[in-house]
Order: structure tokens, then C-alpha cells, then sequence
């Protein structure tokens, strides 16, 4: 079976882009679909391609909303949603490296 290492991949969280040593990623790539290193996946041509350019890449895939997107983080309670809060296309989301 062939050995595998962390840098093998594009990192996925905070605690695979610290074992890669970096402080931060330079693009941080949104998908909604799983990551997978393969070129039917889009993300992961994208980021393979930017990578190629000297780039630090991450991918976050399917991500959830209601996540905070931190390693170990705990799931929030999700906060009502009231009629005057806008539509959810305009809400910011922040990850945290």
C-alpha cells in the first residue's frame, strides 16, 4: 500500500494548514461538494492549478452554515431567524486559520 502524507493533498481545516507550516492559506477555495483530488472535480483543478502557481491553496468542502469552521469548535445553537434579518445571501462568514 502506497504511503501517503499530509502535503498530498490540498488541506481541508486549520489543523492540516498548520502541519503543512503555514500561518495561513493565500486562497481559500468554497465548494459544495466533497473534495476530491481528481480532475472531474472542479475545486480540485481550480486549486491544483493555483497551487501550480506558487499559491497556498485550502479548500473547504460542503460547508455547513451553521459551523464556525475552527477545528474542535462546538456546533452553535442557530439563531432565530426573523423576517427583517435580510435574505441569507448577505450574511459574512469568517474561517479562521
Amino acid at each position: 500500500m502506497a504511503d501517503y502524507q499530509i502535503a498530498d493533498w490540498l488541506p481541508t481545516s486549520a489543523k492540516e494548514v498548520k502541519a503543512l507550516g503555514w500561518d495561513r492559506p493565500d486562497v481559500i477555495l468554497f465548494t459544495g461538494d466533497a473534495y476530491v483530488d481528481h480532475p472531474s472535480f472542479g475545486a480540485a483543478v481550480i486549486g491544483r492549478a493555483l497551487q501550480a502557481e506558487g499559491y497556498r491553496v485550502a479548500i473547504v468542502p460542503q460547508p455547513n452554515w451553521q459551523d464556525d469552521l475552527r477545528d474542535g469548535a462546538t456546533t452553535p445553537t442557530p439563531p432565530a431567524i426573523r423576517p427583517d434579518s435580510g435574505p441569507i445571501g448577505r450574511r459574512r462568514f469568517t474561517v479562521k486559520f
